[in-house]
């Protein structure tokens, strides 16, 4: 049966397919075999802020630059690393979740670690691939290479953004100017994660939890044997107190057990009145530590106002974004710095490649590291999804 939100999600695709038939002539189409998987439409919105930035800021953005080829080398060793282990994980221990899952917002994929919300998948993957394609460009405008234009692109059902930096000028520049300019889509995505993660710890947490307004905190399970289920703590209870000390939340309830010791007896008070006492054992992972045997805490959210309701209905919005923002903007930065051609990381093997070998040797080495690349990454998606629907 169709869900609404299925309903939806083919709606918008519909929406989407329709907007390129009636502008195909707008736009450029490239096959694979006979099917057109990229629809490309050509722009130039954002070349003049992508000229003024990069000019502006050009001495800064080529130390950047130059900064993204050391992470992007990194990268590089790093991805290649993983998904080798991956692939040979596959016979050495099968049992072992892959390193790698296909995504696509909206889709259950069978055997994927990672399920991403339809409409924050589309709308973070829209802002990671256009900061992605900036940092192209910002970077080889910061050389004085030409952006000849920009534009959306359709990758099969998964909506993009591309910039277009002359591509002649660019093979005849130096190396580290070439390296620089292919790193920077990676390294700009990193920042960005950086960037999304520091707001969201330092800015948008606090202000949701000041809005959430915790009245105490709660739990779902209690351990066998432990001091909450001999003493009968109920579960799905909201508790304020210890020892008449106020408790608002499961981070305060964490910072006063730091005040007690393994046999301490104490007094948790629910929001009726109700007390239990109990006597602290050892924690089983530290024999110093104190220990309930409380699990699945939550805090529990107290009463709000209208606009309080709204504003952490605001958010909360906000803030799952920015975590699939966090999220796809680090697997689209390491993704695009594995060593297979067309990639972020493929040309900057070969690239450097060419530096140090004959450039047959070296165009050589570079199909035959991008066809191995892609036998282990093939092997590592499509391996789990057989597993899971077997």
């Amino acid at each position: 049966m169709l869900t609404i939100n299925t309903i939806i999600i083919l709606l918008f695709y519909l929406g989407i397919f329709a907007l390129i038939y009636i502008n195909r002539k707008k736009f450029e189409f490239h096959k694979i075999g006979k099917i057109p998987i990229i629809s490309m439409l050509k722009t130039q919105f954002g070349v003049k802020f992508i000229d003024k930035v990069g000019k502006k800021y050009s001495k800064f953005l080529k130390i950047l630059g130059y900064v993204g080829i050391v992470i992007g080398a990194l990268g590089i060793i790093a991805m290649t690393y993983m998904i080798a282990s991956s692939f040979l994980n596959l016979f050495i221990a099968p049992e072992q979740a892959s390193g790698v899952s296909p995504v696509i917002p909206g889709v259950r994929i069978p055997g994927a670690q990672i399920f991403v919300p339809f409409w924050y998948g589309i709308i973070a993957l829209f802002i990671v691939i256009v900061v992605h394609e900036s940092g192209h460009g910002i970077i080889a405008k910061a050389h004085k290479l030409k952006i000849k234009s920009t534009g959306l692109l359709l990758f099969a059902i998964l909506p993009g953004a591309f910039v277009e930096p002359d591509e002649k000028k660019l093979t005849k520049a130096k190396n580290k100017i070439q390296q620089s300019v292919y790193a920077a889509g990676p390294w700009f995505n990193v920042l960005l994660a950086i960037l999304v993660m520091l707001l969201l710890l330092f800015v948008i947490s606090p202000v949701h939890q000041s809005l959430f307004n915790a009245k105490g905190f709660s739990f779902t399970e209690v351990g066998n044997q432990t001091p909450a289920q001999i003493d009968g703590l109920p579960v799905n209870t909201t508790f304020n107190k210890i020892n008449n000390i106020s408790i608002s939340s499961v981070l305060d309830l964490s910072n006063t057990l730091t005040e007690f010791e393994p046999g301490d007896k104490i007094t948790l008070s629910d929001e009726t009145g109700s007390s239990y006492s109990l006597v602290l054992a050892e924690h089983p992972e530290d024999a110093t530590k104190p220990y309930m045997g409380i699990l699945n805490l939550h805090d529990v959210k107290g009463d709000q106002t209208i606009i309080q309701k709204m504003l952490f209905g605001l958010i909360d919005i906000i803030a799952n974004l920015f975590f699939w923002i966090y999220v796809l903007s680090l697997g689209i930065g390491a993704a695009n710095l594995l060593p297979i051609g067309p990639l972020d990381g493929g040309r900057m093997l070969h690239n450097f490649l060419l530096t140090r070998l004959k450039k047959k040797k070296a165009e050589l080495l570079a199909r035959v590291i991008t066809k191995l690349t892609l036998l282990c990454l093939l092997g590592a998606l499509i391996v789990p999804i057989v597993k899971a629907l077997i």
